[in-house]
């Protein structure tokens, strides 16, 4: 399977355009190169010059389940290095990643791993840096450290995580937890290196009713805006 990376412009790039809507200059680009079998749940983040990670899952591209891929791109869609394999652990499926990038250039990725941490599906991130491969080659985006468990409750299943970063480096992370049979929001804050994380905490204040499908957004003096 393709995916397609669809790049909007007001002014004209270097390149051909593929078509015009409403205004906007139109390119499409494809992102994954290992074409074979299924990928799918693809997410986006771009830095503050314009490069974007675009990550997703891709099956039997590892051992035959859903392993998490991704792909570093300049502001033209076009890839900057190979494809990435970000997740570690391998057995299982990890499915339906999340990422965003600091403004430093430092990404997190997060995704849903079936049966890591022990009970159903379990929340895990990996960041990944800037970092030069050879002398004189320019940085690229490359995972640095290990991958880590993000939910502290390992219960039943934890899904649909989301991350983002505010420009002073906090990582505010969100997902689903259905330890409790009925699904609740929870969070857990980092600082961009991965240290000083927080406890999990419950967002949502009506716990008798079913929370879903968290989104984040980045506020000034380190706040967030969350939905669901």
């Amino acid at each position: 399977m393709i995916l397609t990376l669809t790049l909007f412009s007001l002014a004209q790039l270097s390149t051909t355009p593929d078509s015009q809507i409403d205004g906007y200059i139109v390119h499409e680009r494809s992102v994954n190169t290992f074409i074979h079998n299924r990928q799918l749940d693809q997410a986006i983040a771009a830095d503050t010059s314009g490069n974007i990670l675009s990550v997703w899952g891709s099956r039997r591209q590892e051992v035959g389940t859903f392993g998490v891929f991704g792909a570093w791109l300049d502001p033209l869609g076009r890839p900057l290095g190979t494809e990435l394999h970000i997740n570690q652990t391998v057995q299982g499926h990890q499915t339906r990643p999340a990422t965003a990038i600091g403004s430093d250039g430092t990404a997190w990725v997060v995704w849903e791993s079936t049966g890591q941490d022990g009970d159903g599906l379990g929340i895990y991130a990996r960041r990944l840096t800037l970092q030069t491969t050879a002398p004189e080659a320019s940085k690229t985006l490359l995972p640095e450290g290990v991958e880590f468990r993000i939910n502290q409750e390992r219960s039943g299943d934890q899904i649909h995580a989301t991350v983002e970063i505010d420009t002073n480096g906090n990582v505010l992370i969100a997902w689903e937890d259905w330890s409790t049979g009925n699904a609740q929001i929870k969070a857990r804050r980092f600082q961009l290196d991965g240290s000083g994380s927080s406890d999990e905490f419950l967002l949502g204040a009506d716990h008798m009713k079913r929370q879903t499908l968290p989104c984040l957004a980045p506020l000034r003096a380190g706040n967030f805006v969350a939905v669901w």
